[in-house]
């Protein structure tokens, strides 16, 4: 048989190739096969747990308030970790000797770089706007008390007051959100109390401006003057009415009798210029009429000659100066009256007092009694030998 195979090639030119060594080339091509996947590593994707750090990182990140306080960032470093997913799916799909997840490992890398910086600008915004609604809410503290110490120095009420304790409201509420985080909402309640301190504080302190003024402080204390005189010749009693102090002070023969506590118009400490402006008139005035219960509202009544020639003096000159239009009216009707004792400036420009005030003061007054209302009294105002003989308020 071996000696007619050797015939057999010799006669075709080639040689047999027989079952045993076809066997034999087959496994010589499987090690072959093998020897290469030794020599050639296949790829594989990026280990769980570098995966999973991403994820606490992006955890992290959301902790800290990224969400709230760096969207952007935060949103970058999700997209960047979709972008990791996404590139692993695609070397997964590829042949195991052509799969190449490289390109995920540097994704991973850069979405973790991102998750971080998400966390920090996340804590970075927040301590900003931390450290803002603390600041706002400091200032808007030092602008209230400010205008509180001008308020109480002028006896602001009113609507003054009210919008003072309006301020106090919103700040109280600005450091309950900040308390919470909630800081863009306390700033906004912090600028809203500041803002309220600041109006009124402004306009208290331009009223304790023409309180102090040097020029308004002699005319009234001239009236002052002018009025106690008065009372010590003829002997008969005078009215004072000081509205800075909210006080009506009663002399007798030049001496101080008694004083009562007094509520005023609603527009308090400015001077009366024209009918609806609810400010109490200042000036040196007489009482043109006493009117008793069953004669007026307000149980007792002295009627005052407002307006005299120099508010009218006053009045047209500011017409004419454009400070009031061509339809204002200069009003009247001004009054001491009872019904007083609310706590608070409530009348239209008259002076208050209470039933049983007005009970001690009729006796004592008459028509033509002098009634002088003043701004203010310059400090020690109370002259020698003016002495209390009364037990009053």
């Amino acid at each position: 048989a071996r000696r007619g195979d050797q015939e057999l090639e010799a006669r075709e030119g080639r040689p047999l190739i027989r079952p045993s060594r076809r066997l034999t080339l087959g496994a010589a091509a499987t090690l072959l096969l093998a020897a290469a996947g030794l020599l050639i590593p296949w790829d594989s994707p990026p280990l769980p747990a570098a995966l999973e750090e991403l994820g606490r990182e992006l955890e992290r990140a959301e902790e800290l308030g990224a969400r709230r306080w760096a969207p952007e960032p935060l949103a970058e470093a999700l997209a960047a970790r979709d972008r990791v997913r996404a590139a692993i799916s695609a070397a997964s799909r590829r042949p195991p000797l052509l799969r190449d997840y490289e390109p995920a490992r540097q994704r991973l890398a850069e979405a973790r770089e991102r998750a971080r910086a998400a966390g920090t600008a996340a804590s970075a915004a927040r301590q900003e706007a931390a450290t803002a609604s603390g600041a706002l809410l400091a200032a808007a503290a030092q602008r209230l008390e400010a205008a509180r110490q001008t308020a109480d120095r002028v006896k602001l009420r009113g609507s003054g007051r009210q919008a003072l304790r309006q301020a106090e409201i919103a700040l109280d509420d600005a450091r309950r959100k900040h308390d919470r985080e909630a800081y863009e909402e306390a700033a906004l309640e912090a600028g809203r109390a500041m803002a309220l301190s600041q109006e009124w504080g402004e306009r208290a302190q331009a009223v304790l401006d023409r309180l102090d003024s040097v020029e308004a402080l002699s005319a009234w204390n001239r009236w002052i003057e002018e009025t106690i005189a008065w009372s010590r010749r003829s002997g008969e009693a005078a009215i004072v009415v000081d509205k800075a102090e909210r006080t009506l002070l009663l002399y007798q023969g030049g001496r101080l009798a008694r004083s009562f506590s007094v509520e005023l118009g609603r527009n308090p400490v400015a001077d009366k210029l024209r009918e609806g402006d609810d400010a109490t008139p200042e000036g040196k005035y007489r009482i043109t009429e006493v009117r008793g219960p069953g004669q007026t509202r307000f149980y007792r009544a002295f009627m005052l000659d407002y307006p005299n020639a120099e508010d009218w003096t006053r009045f047209r000159q500011a017409r004419k100066e454009g400070r009031l239009s061509s339809r204002s009216r200069i009003g009247g009707l001004i009054e001491i009256h009872g019904h007083g004792g609310k706590g608070a400036d409530w009348t239209n420009g008259c002076v208050a007092l209470t039933d049983p005030e007005m009970d001690y003061l009729t006796p004592r007054v008459r028509v033509g009694t002098p009634v002088t209302i003043v701004g203010a009294r310059r400090p020690g105002a109370q002259r020698r030998g003016e002495r209390s003989v009364g037990g009053g308020r």
